[in-house]
């Protein structure tokens, strides 16, 4: 992922250059956490579809990916209107309601589709992908048809990814694959046209494989599901050398496993802010070049979590993301002063925001209110999908919000979590509540 080249560099110079010494490694890490730690931003906005002369409204909130950071985060923000080139742009000062601001569309902006862009000079200096961006839709009119969706079939397609990166002969192997169908089911079998297990899509066209792999052996994915029934997909082939990484999670802990095929490694995990484990793996008589660890959840940082798997030369043999829950703590109401409203009559909301206790929460916080003609036109995401997933990967990340979906079972959200964190890819109401802090 090329946001963390910097840190990963930061870290095999350490490796190379220290003999791999804990304390080497981790006082490079937490440089890099304190002084160079990337900077996440997110644009709360009133709606994704406009018409010309319409104004844009918007709040953005501003972290340090890292809770280590010492730098103060930047007073400015730039907001973009990007067609084939920069429509719009202006510049935003933080003041007393954070960074709240608008852009006023010209008359003749012409209709189509556009992207809001927002960024600190600070995000200059990662990638573009790592900016915000939204969708905005310019029309000629403010009355938008219902937005149906759209419904096409089109040729199967699946592909596999290997936890980790890869997987070996004689040891479980877990895969998984995303298909661009949302219900497939099939099963896997070797060369010799033995089954050997059951598969099926867990969300969204996503799914996990789990079997024994033998030495020689070649395997592939039969689909039964439907007009799709005799159709066949050869599985990646098995690695012979490098290293993996395998993580199951029970209620209080995530049991990490790796494997080095040969040499030595050092097993090393990290929440974007600071090293937590680095342990050697070596390959030899006594352990085979296996190790396994237990990690408490209630140690770990909310978000995703990373483990690496580097060799005693500097190179990354596995890398795999893995996401920790937190239990909700903060419980929004939203009270109006009726049930029926007649035509522009004034409505009165009120919104509390409270955490388990029934105390108030202390944060930075803005309301979005939309004609009902225009509900499919709220955010993609909320600022918690956004901070705590698709900013931290590379891609488009399907669906990010169903994972904060608290109406979904933690259970099923997490199993859901599971193929994606593999794969690493990277309720609409009226009235939106965006919040950023820390329970007072």
């Amino acid at each position: 992922m090329k946001k963390y080249q910097s840190l990963l560099f930061c870290l095999i110079t350490c490796i190379t250059a220290f003999a791999q010494t804990t304390d080497s490694l981790k006082l490079h890490y937490n440089y890099f956490s304190q002084y160079l730690s990337p900077e996440k931003l997110y644009l709360h906005l009133d709606r994704t579809i406009f018409a010309p002369g319409e104004t844009i409204w918007f709040k953005g909130y501003l972290e340090n990916k890292s809770y280590q950071s010492v730098m103060p985060t930047s007073n400015f923000v730039y907001v973009e209107l990007l067609g084939d080139t920069v429509v719009s742009r202006i510049m935003l000062k933080k003041g007393e309601e954070g960074f709240a601001g608008h852009m006023l569309l010209s008359e003749e902006t012409v209709p189509g589709e556009y992207i809001l862009r927002a960024y600190t000079n600070w995000n200059k200096n990662m990638p573009a992908e790592y900016m915000f961006y939204s969708k905005i839709l310019i029309v000629d009119s403010r009355n938008p048809a219902e937005k149906e969706p759209v419904s096409k079939k089109s040729d199967l397609k699946i592909d596999f990814y290997p936890e980790s990166g890869r997987y070996f002969a004689g040891m479980m192997a877990t895969i998984a694959f995303k298909t661009n169908y949302k219900n497939l089911t099939g099963y896997i079998r070797n060369s010799k046209g033995d089954k050997v297990t059951d598969f099926c899509t867990e969300h969204d066209g996503m799914g996990t494989i789990m079997f024994f792999p033998i030495e020689g052996e070649r395997y592939f994915d039969k689909v039964t599901s439907d007009e799709n029934s005799d159709k066949t997909y050869p599985l990646p082939e098995p690695s012979s050398e490098g290293g993996m990484i395998n993580i199951k999670s029970n209620q209080d802990a995530f049991i990490i496993q790796s494997y080095v095929s040969h040499g030595a490694a050092s097993l090393i995990l990290h929440d974007g802010s600071e090293i937590y484990y680095c342990e050697p793996v070596n390959h030899g008589p006594a352990n085979q070049g296996s190790k396994m660890i237990r990690i408490e959840k209630k140690n770990l940082a909310r978000g995703i979590n990373h483990v690496l798997l580097i060799s005693s030369e500097g190179q990354i043999l596995a890398e795999r993301l893995f996401f920790v829950y937190e239990k909700e703590d903060v419980k929004t109401d939203l009270k109006f002063n009726k049930d029926v409203y007649g035509k522009r009559e004034k409505v009165t909301v009120s919104a509390t925001l409270r955490d388990l206790n029934g105390k108030p929460v202390a944060g930075e916080f803005s309301v979005s209110v939309i004609d009902g003609n225009f509900r499919y036109f709220s955010q993609e995401e909320d600022i918690d999908s956004y901070m705590m997933i698709s900013s931290e990967l590379k891609g488009k990340v399907n669906d990010p919000g169903y994972y904060f979906n608290n109406s979904v079972s933690l259970n099923e959200r997490q199993r859901a979590d599971y193929g994606k964190e593999i794969c690493r890819y990277t309720v609409t109401i009226i009235i939106r509540v965006s919040f950023s802090g820390s329970i007072a």
